[in-house]
């Protein structure tokens, strides 16, 4: 029997017996015995919350409180693109920095909190039942990029299933229905037109055919363009709710999260319609024709965004406008 074979076998056992430690202290003893295995100074556990949204943090060690809300937050597994990477490829539900196919030094996550913090390497771990049920996830932050090793990563992957168990038995969570307060839909769009709806990164109940034919549509403006950015716009459906949706390009394809959202700054539907064509730099005259109002009727509802923006001048309505995501979505 070798070396690295009798480390798992450790391992293994270890893991068992902390399965049958007290609950109040058996997360904080897994983290342990992870950034050992790992060489990780840093590591963070977390659940699907009890709520219908969001994650709980089980245990936390040598992260600050920033780094920990940041990866516990409702929005890190629809816009961090190494989770995307593993939602995009469920045959591999554990990613290190150095098997990533971009710079993970350059997401905003690095960039702005682990590495000013010292964290230079790093590895993140799905974990799921044996039925595929999502339980949790594992992060562990290295200050070697070559850290964790690939025996070290391999010991995690097999450790999976037990990790999953230790999360509890929780459901995963869904995404709350129509009109709920904050309500928010994630539609991945793949490059072959197919739709996954997610909930925090979990799969989720099928949405309204309408919201799958929006995801449809601005992914594939987003591809013919070559759009990488992250945008922002307003929609509303058949139902008259006003949304907020945006488009983000990440490795599994197009990300849209579709929320219910009252505008913003008190802007009327007819205003928005009107900054919308003021922003794509139509003049007053063009726009009352597109709308079919008078030209007097457009002036006044300029001078009104004017004022409920506080912006002097129609550029700076439109860069507010972009900044803010102001503009509707056009569906013609």
């Amino acid at each position: 029997m070798t070396e690295q074979m009798l480390r798992r076998e450790d391992v293994g056992f270890r893991l068992a017996e902390i399965s049958l430690a007290d609950p109040a202290g058996r997360y904080a003893q897994v983290l342990d015995l992870l950034r050992e295995v790992g060489d990780a100074p840093a590591a963070v556990l977390v659940r699907p919350a009890a709520a219908d949204s969001g994650v709980e943090v089980l245990a936390a060690s040598g992260y600050t409180p920033e780094i920990v809300d940041a990866i516990a937050s409702s929005d890190f597994v629809v816009k961090d693109p190494a989770y995307q990477a593993i939602l995009g490829d469920p045959d591999r539900p554990l990613r290190c920095w150095r098997d990533l196919e971009f710079d993970y030094a350059s997401t905003d996550l690095a960039r702005d909190l682990l590495l000013p913090a010292g964290f230079h390497g790093g590895v993140s771990v799905r974990l799921e039942d044996s039925a595929g049920g999502y339980r949790g996830d594992l992060h562990m932050s290295t200050e070697d990029r070559s850290f964790p090793t690939d025996a070290a990563m391999d010991l995690m992957r097999r450790s999976g299933p037990i990790l999953a168990a230790l999360c509890g038995d929780r459901p995963p969570p869904r995404i709350a229905g129509p009109g709920a307060p904050g309500d928010g839909r994630s539609l991945l769009v793949r490059p072959d037109g197919s739709v996954d709806p997610l909930a925090d990164g979990c799969a989720a109940s099928a949405p309204d055919p309408e919201l799958v034919g929006l995801a449809r549509m601005l992914a594939g403006r987003v591809g013919a363009v070559g759009r990488s950015l992250r945008r922002m716009q307003r929609w509303r459906g058949a139902d008259g709710t006003p949304r907020s949706v945006s488009t983000d390009v990440v490795p599994g394809g197009t990300l849209v999260t579709i929320r219910d959202e009252p505008l913003p700054h008190r802007l009327t539907w007819r205003e928005l319609e009107v900054l919308t064509l003021l922003t794509a730099g139509l003049p007053n005259f063009s726009i009352a024709r597109r709308l079919e109002l008078s030209e007097r009727t457009v002036a006044h509802c300029v001078e009104r965004i004017f004022a409920k923006l506080d912006v002097a001048a129609r550029a700076e309505a439109a860069a507010t406008a972009e900044r803010d995501g102001l503009t509707l979505v056009d569906v013609g």
